[in-house]
């Protein structure tokens, strides 16, 4: 999540999830405390997560994207998590279990 690299799926340049979170943040004029206590974490954690330090999980970034009043898949694309999660399920009903939670 540092920005650099490339996604495993496509080889495109990766993008920084934490720093598209943090503009998202911005420009609704939410701080991390915010965020942290609508997820019921931190702001500690957010903050480690959104610098890359820990990472974020799928379900994470569907209960962020809900905050932010954003498309989970804007997301979930940029992170590169989408690919990862359909990598990991046999079938759509058990990608949506694993977005659901």
């Amino acid at each position: 999540m540092t920005g650099e690299g490339t996604t495993p799926q496509t080889g495109t340049p990766a993008v920084d999830v934490g720093a598209l979170i943090h503009q998202l943040l911005w420009r609704r004029g939410m701080r991390q405390t915010e965020l942290a206590k609508a997820l019921g974490v931190t702001q500690a954690t957010v903050s480690r997560k959104l610098h890359g330090r820990q990472p974020l999980t799928v379900q994470e970034l569907v209960q962020i994207a809900a905050v932010l009043g954003v498309d989970p898949g804007e997301l979930l694309t940029a992170a590169g998590k989408l690919g990862e999660a359909v990598d990991d399920v046999d079938d759509v009903d058990q990608l949506l279990a694993a977005v659901a939670r």
